[in-house]
């Protein structure tokens, strides 16, 4: 509620009648801070965007633009616009988190690479189709790999496998399922999502093998979304 001050007005360079005088201001101001004593004031943050950091302290997180390379020293809850591919502008929006010293993803699109054309492998180990499909990590971190793909086999029953092949790792399965045989039979779908620590620069690629026969392969998608990087 409104406090009315008027009374303990005290005019520039005047001091105040009395101690009484005083003492009656600061309590009509405590009244108007809800209670808080003036002295405590200093406690309470002085805005609504500031957070308590490690060391108990009232902090403002550094507000950062668009970047291409992440900022040296942050401090916890620093923030910026990581410029993951300029060509397709893809942005990611990241809040560095003290804690675990690392930039958690909070928005953004993730990366994507796509090849609708039909593609076929004999290879029953992972291999790249003719279009091969690779994004490179811009960062260092953790990521996850979402992979799908419509594929149909000429050998009825046989494996067909995507798989995420992490830099100089060997791929990964990350969708399998069975043909029902003959070049041109029904259409099985491939989806699938995985977890891995990437290196910054690594190719990340999405791979393909059959258990017998020829595999056949289109629609074939692979997204790349970061949790957190450094």
């Amino acid at each position: 509620m409104p406090v009315d001050l008027s009374s303990y007005r005290v005019a520039a360079g005047e001091k105040p009648a009395s101690s009484n005088k005083q003492n009656n201001m600061m309590a009509a101001l405590e009244a108007y801070t809800d209670g808080i004593p003036i002295a405590d004031l200093a406690n309470y943050p002085a805005s609504s965007s500031q957070y308590l950091d490690g060391s108990g302290n009232w902090s403002t997180p550094s507000i950062g633009g668009f970047v291409t390379a992440l900022p040296g020293s942050p401090s916890n809850g620093a923030v910026c616009v990581f410029e993951a591919d300029a060509t397709n502008r893809i942005y990611w929006h990241l809040m560095y988190k003290q804690s675990i010293a690392k930039w958690v993803k909070i928005g953004g699109p993730p990366l994507l690479n796509y090849v609708a054309t039909t593609e076929n492998t004999t290879s029953t180990s992972f291999v790249d189709l003719a279009t091969a499909q690779s994004i490179t990590a811009p960062l260092a971190g953790d990521y996850l790999f979402t992979v799908a793909a419509t594929a149909s086999g000429s050998t009825s029953g046989t494996q067909l496998r995507t798989g995420v092949k992490v830099g100089a790792a060997a791929a990964t399965t990350t969708a399998t399922s069975r043909a029902s045989g003959g070049t041109g039979a029904d259409e099985v779908f491939l989806g699938g999502i995985i977890r891995a620590s990437v290196a910054a620069s690594d190719a990340l690629k999405l791979q393909f093998n059959v258990g017998a026969g020829t595999g056949y392969f289109r629609l074939r998608t692979l997204t790349v979304d970061p949790v957190f990087v450094s």
